[in-house]
């Protein structure tokens, strides 16, 4: 069930469905944390990040979200084992018509946990000059968070790139908001295809000649952003996009759940971590 936030939304102004104007109908917030799971996949315990920087009710609605969740086993030497692992859970809320905000999930994801899970220095490759701000995006004073699957070779250069989701923080018309989605879609690849590394000693597996993870690109008009830190625990402005077919992947990391769960300036490989049982609750 939808959890319920008596309290405004701090920080931003929020419209009802349907409403002709520039604001924005949702808001979402990334909640991390710790999970650990039974060998039958029960959740034992979870731990939040900065759990200062949360509301009573954003904690109240994730605990009663984590209880209910059942993960797929790990299995190690033939046998489930305990596992813990990282969570990176979307939240997203926006009003109701009594005049409180209704909370839901949006995504989440999983790192950590699973034996033989490769190491993420291979992407490092990634940690460089961001691509360059969209002019006609940079004059209309548009944000985004651009969600890009990359391939990496055993050299740490960028074999693929593709944009899978594109949200932006401002809302507009349907051709609007397609032409900045694809302005900055063509930005980020662009930009990560041009990226090199110095050769350097893989740790890949030998029978593995790559990577593929999924990368955030932020593009905010109020750059140099304060660090990511700052936002924590904060709603942001959200108007997703859709999630876009990227044929390089295969059927278990397209399935992957929560596109745009991935933390800014972070790195989160595919279909590696633990899964759930069942998608996460969205109502």
């Amino acid at each position: 069930m939808p959890g319920c936030i008596c309290a405004l939304v701090s920080g931003l102004v929020l419209a009802a469905p349907g409403t002709a104007n520039k604001r924005v109908s949702e808001a979402s917030m990334l909640v991390t944390g710790t999970i650990v799971f039974a060998p039958d996949g029960s959740v034992r315990s979870y731990a939040l990040d900065k759990p200062e920087k949360l509301s009573p009710a954003i904690k109240a609605f994730v605990g009663n979200t984590v209880a209910a969740w059942r993960f797929v086993p790990v299995v190690a030497g033939g046998q489930p084992i305990t596992t813990q692992t990282r969570m990176h859970l979307r939240l997203i809320t926006a009003p109701a018509e009594d005049g409180t905000y209704v909370m839901r999930v949006g995504g989440a994801s999983f790192t950590g946990g699973v034996p033989g899970e490769h190491v993420q220095s291979e992407f490092e490759v990634l940690r460089q000059v961001p691509p360059k701000y969209p002019p006609g995006a940079l004059q209309a004073r548009v944000g985004a968070t651009v969600y890009l699957a990359v391939k990496v070779g055993r050299q740490r250069q960028v074999l693929e790139a593709a944009a899978e989701q594109v949200n932006l923080d401002t809302p507009g018309t349907a051709r609007q908001t397609a032409g900045l989605r694809d302005a900055f879609a063509k930005a980020s690849v662009a930009a990560a295809l041009l990226r090199t590394s110095p050769p350097a000693n893989s740790v890949l597996p030998p029978d593995d000649s790559y990577l593929i993870a999924r990368v955030p690109v932020t593009f905010s008009i109020n750059q140099p952003r304060a660090r990511a830190d700052d936002d924590y625990g904060r709603w942001q402005p959200y108007v997703p996009g859709p999630r876009k077919v990227v044929p390089w992947l295969d059927a278990a990391q397209s399935a992957t759940d929560g596109v745009d769960t991935a933390p800014q300036r972070s790195v989160l490989p595919l279909a590696q971590g633990p899964q759930l049982a069942s998608p996460p609750t969205r109502n």
